[in-house]
């Protein structure tokens, strides 16, 4: 049984209520991010990126993607709407309910009920609302079948199993009656149906989420190490500092206050320093010494706590 037809049978509902790391981290990264890029998402992202947005916005917004060429043709013999196969099928269903009611409430004098689903609440995909509205209606129209046939629906529920409900509707002698039960049952599985698209449509839009977080961060990341970089080249310090920021980065994704710790106060942990490059003093009169290369590393790390990028 359709869980939305269980919470409306539970709760009544208004219309107003209704539509108000180590080098080995790092290389499994990267492939990761190698894998994603390959999979061409930005030409994907935008169309994920509206209906995510839909989702986010209570549903208020309108999608712009593709549908399936499956044109509902409604009681004037005109192509509406292109509705999706769960959808037109949805509709359909609960048209076909909705009119097998208003005869009954016709023929006995009962005012008749408001179709609060139509087809551009299905369009371009089933919203939650819509299920809402489809729940809420087939239940008024079950209690009007409860008043009209109290001895026929006597036995069942509005989330009985399917085979007790088309057991009702074979052996009514109403026509009507008997095309309401087995609308009742169809709207139901379709109901359930579009629920299910809804929801791997939801996962598949938050994955597209993740997967652009994911690459926007390595973006962030690379920008920034270019930063660093650049900033020590710069200062003509005698180091690697490619070696030295990407070794950084590495450590930071696990341990970002220990490696920015060590960053800034012995930076030679992340890259040594490159005696070679440090020149002698005073016109080579003074050798460079083991001493000097702790002078640098500090003088390093000094300037690393001060850079901001």
């Amino acid at each position: 049984m359709n869980k939305s037809i269980e919470k409306m049978a539970d709760i009544k509902t208004s219309d107003e209520d209704i539509f108000t790391q180590t080098e080995s981290d790092a290389d499994d990264f990267e492939k990761m991010l190698s894998d994603f890029i390959s999979k061409e998402f930005d030409d994907n992202l935008q169309e994920a990126q509206q209906e995510l947005e839909e989702l986010q916005e209570n549903f208020d917004a309108q999608q712009t993607e593709d549908t399936k060429d499956t044109s509902f043709t409604d009681s004037a013999g005109e192509n509406s709407l292109p509705l999706g196969e769960h959808e037109f099928s949805l509709f359909r269903a609960y048209r076909n309910f909705m009119y097998a009611i208003d005869v009954l409430s016709e023929e006995n004098n009962i005012p008749q009920m408001t179709m609060h689903l139509t087809e551009e609440k299905l369009y371009p995909h089933f919203k939650k609302r819509a299920g809402f509205a489809v729940s809420r209606d087939i239940l008024k129209g079950w209690d009007i079948l409860l008043e009209l046939f109290p001895e026929e629906m006597k036995e069942v529920q509005p989330n009985s199993s399917d085979d007790a409900l088309l057991d009702v509707a074979e052996q009514c002698t109403n026509e009507n009656m008997q095309l309401a039960m087995i609308s009742y049952v169809e709207t139901i599985i379709e109901l359930e149906g579009c629920e299910i698209d809804y929801e791997a449509r939801k996962i598949k839009y938050e994955r597209k989420k993740l997967e652009k977080q994911i690459y926007e961060e390595h973006q962030q990341r690379v920008e920034r190490t270019k930063k660093y970089i650049n900033a020590i080249k710069e200062k003509n310090f005698p180091i690697d500092a490619e070696r030295l920021v990407n070794n950084y980065f590495r450590l930071s994704n696990k341990d970002p206050e220990g490696a920015f710790k060590a960053l800034t106060t012995n930076p030679a942990t992340f890259a040594p320093i490159d005696f070679a490059k440090i020149r002698d003093r005073f016109f080579g009169m003074i050798k460079v010494k083991p001493q000097d290369g702790i002078r640098i590393n500090q003088k390093i790390g000094h300037f690393l706590k001060k850079l901001r990028v």
